[in-house]
């Protein structure tokens, strides 16, 4: 039987009411009955039943308070008379509100309570409602309110700048462990500048200030950052230059919003190119430069298909000159050969561009020597990581050669700020002036810790007759010969796969770092060769 109300009724005597409290309505019900525990509970009374009467008497006076008569068996509940009129029953309805039927849904939304209020037909009170908050639901279910999209557009370059910093990463070749982004409102063109330390962010920032304000010509109007550390102090250097300095609340980074899209593109980007040439992670800070200055030119759906350099610089972008991240290339070094039977040149893997110079650059995985050249030819179907030791490139960095700091600017992301700590190394030449007789060197491959670090790998060591050793592993690499060896120069390498004008593997980790540790090196070389040269060795 369905309960439609719950409510209450007074019964009228002419000695005191009766109340009946939560009398409950129920449509389909033929007949009223009466509970006698809850009467005389809630009247503080008791009944007397006899067989044809009974009387509603007061516990504490003994008074009857209500009489009548059994009929068909049944005691019936009616009013008594008073005088010639009968007193008139009023019974009460009390509705539950919406609030009452939201707290026993267990705080449902208040569109979940309507809807089960109005397919199951439950009573409800008809009072207006006043909308109001419910404490317990704010406890139990405070979040974070949906993001609009931001309406406001730049009208000109650097009228607004996006910054934010990303890392902490693995350290990288290039010993970095971070990067700061700069990215135009206007034409969403970015810069990236890497960073071992994010107190480098304020140094940074005044040199990519000097850098745009210079080209275009224009002033940075407004700044838009998060407030980590790295921002605090520039914000006292934004209010001296009157750049309006716009900052996200705090654990709000949605408010900076473009500068996180930016470096979720830059990563996907990269760890695509390191994926397909199958790299270490720990040259991410190539690949994340190659990604931001492909990034810039390519065309924008946000910018109705244009470019970022297109909009920015009003030029159109070259791709003519856009080679496969990772692939095998060999440039020419022959300019820095000093032997005349120095091979000139070695496959090496493409690094990416170069914003010092108009070359590409390309590491030598053997020696971590990275080359920058414009003369080079390139295999875009070969990958030379693919077929190493899945730990090469572990130590990578300690054998890559840079810039000094004083000339470093760690700046790219631009069409012209591109990759600029990497240097020529071959640009030192005292070490090729220390180099020995053309002697042939084969550096192989060693198992383990030793094979991740190629560059590393000790010289074998030649038998009396100055034929090679036999290797322990798969030649992976041959060192030029140069004339004036005890094999008279004529010698011919085991595997022609790679060469380059330098000093023996042995000595390669030292040759990328300090040309003068080179020359002692090299001279402790030829001192413990001297021994085993044969004695009728001809005079040149």
């Amino acid at each position: 039987m369905r309960i439609s109300n719950i409510g209450h009724a007074i019964l009228h005597t002419p000695n005191k009411n009766l109340h009946l409290q939560n009398v409950l309505h129920v449509p389909s019900a033929n007949k009223n009955l009466v509970s006698i525990h809850r009467l005389t509970s809630d009247n503080n009374t008791y009944v007397e039943f006899h067989p044809h009467h009974f009387f509603i008497k007061d516990r504490a006076t003994k008074k009857t308070i209500h009489q009548g008569r059994c009929e068909g068996g049944l005691y019936p509940l009616r009013p008594q008379e008073v005088g010639a009129h009968h007193h008139k029953q009023a019974c009460g309805v009390s509705r539950p509100s919406t609030w009452i039927w939201h707290s026993r849904l267990g705080h449902a939304s208040f569109p979940v309570v309507e809807r089960v209020i109005r397919n199951n037909l439950l009573p409800r009170s008809t009072s207006h409602h006043v909308e109001s908050v419910c404490d317990s639901c704010q406890k139990a279910k405070s979040h974070r309110f949906p993001y609009s999209s931001s309406e406001n557009k730049s009208c000109a370059p650097l009228d607004l700048i996006h910054s934010d910093v990303w890392g902490p990463a693995p350290i990288s070749v290039g010993n970095y462990t971070y990067y700061v982004s700069f990215i135009d409102d206007y034409s969403r063109y970015m810069w990236i500048y890497l960073l071992k330390h994010k107190s480098e962010v304020f140094h940074v920032f005044k040199n990519f200030q000097s850098h745009v304000e210079r080209k275009y010509t224009r002033k940075i109007i407004r700044m838009q950052t998060d407030w980590g550390g790295e921002y605090e102090r520039l914000n006292s250097f934004f209010n001296q230059l009157g750049i309006a300095h716009r900052v996200s609340c705090p654990h709000t980074h949605q408010q900076n919003g473009r500068a996180e899209r930016k470096h979720r593109h830059i990563v996907e980007v990269g760890l695509s190119l390191l994926a397909q040439a199958s790299m270490p992670l720990k040259f991410w800070d190539q690949a994340f430069l190659t990604a931001t200055y492909l990034i810039n030119i390519l065309p924008s759906r946000v910018l109705d298909n244009q470019t970022l350099v297109e909009l920015l610089l009003k030029e159109k972008p070259h791709y003519n000159s856009l080679r496969v991240f990772g692939c095998a290339c060999w440039p020419n070094l022959r300019p820095y050969n000093t032997k005349k039977l120095s091979f000139r040149s070695t496959r090496c893997v493409f690094l990416g561009y170069n914003s010092l110079h108009k070359g590409f650059k390309c590491l030598d995985p053997t020696t971590g020597r990275i080359y920058i050249s414009r003369d080079v030819v390139f295999d875009e179907e070969v990958f030379p990581f693919a077929s190493m030791h899945s730990n090469v490139g572990a130590r990578l960095r300690n054998e890559i050669s840079l810039l000094p700091v004083n000339i470093a600017p760690s700046c790219s992301g631009g069409v012209d700020c591109h990759v600029p700590f990497i240097t020529n190394p071959a640009g030192s030449s005292d070490h090729i002036k220390t180099q020995e007789n053309d002697e042939v060197q084969e550096v192989h491959e060693i198992p383990n810790e030793q094979a991740t670090d190629p560059a590393g790998a000790s010289d074998p060591v030649t038998n009396p007759r100055g034929d090679p050793p036999i290797p322990s592993a798969p030649v992976s690499e041959v060192v030029g010969a140069s004339p004036g060896s005890p094999r008279g120069g004529t010698g011919s390498p085991s595997s022609s796969s790679s060469a380059t004008p330098r000093l023996s593997s042995s000595t390669g980790s030292s040759v990328a770092a300090s040309g003068s540790s080179t020359s002692e090196l090299s001279a402790a070389a030829s001192d413990e060769a001297e021994p085993e040269q044969p004695a009728t060795r001809p005079h040149t």
